[in-house]
């Protein structure tokens, strides 16, 4: 049986004299909408009524380069895009926007989420799995 790291640790810090170490605290996720992304993104990616789904980052940042300097960089030129895009078995687009429970989408995602749906795709926002299970529900019924 391969050791784990806190066997290493211990170990580690028996032979060098000192105090075992504390097993580290259970890790809360403070962050509600990563968690809820994480759980969405594995629901669509295993749903039947979907190809393929992958998340699409959005945003900027300044970044420092010590050869080119402060660059500028955009993820993405369109305003609003979806936290996760992708295409349904019979050719539709997809876009879910991941929101944690009690947030709204920005009027810039509404737009976009409406675009997505006048040209034929299915869009919707979600905060969990079951947010995602009943908007296809009612793609597998068509």
């Amino acid at each position: 049986m391969k050791p784990t790291r806190r066997d290493v640790q211990a170990a580690m810090a028996f032979y060098a004299g000192s105090a075992i170490p504390d097993a580290p605290a259970a890790r809360r996720n403070e962050r509600p909408e990563a968690a809820a992304l994480a759980e969405v993104y594995r629901c669509l990616r295993n749903h039947p009524a979907v190809a393929w789904a992958g998340r699409f980052n959005s945003g900027a940042v300044t970044i420092e380069n010590p050869r080119t300097g402060r660059r500028f960089v955009k993820f993405s030129d369109v305003l609003g895009l979806s936290d996760l895009l992708g295409q349904l078995r019979d050719g539709r687009m997809i876009a879910c926007e991941v929101k944690a429970p009690g947030g709204s989408p920005t009027e810039a995602q509404d737009q976009f989420l409406e675009r997505v749906r006048s040209a034929g795709g299915v869009a919707f926002v979600a905060r969990n799995a079951a947010d995602v299970m009943r908007e296809l529900a009612g793609v597998m019924a068509r």
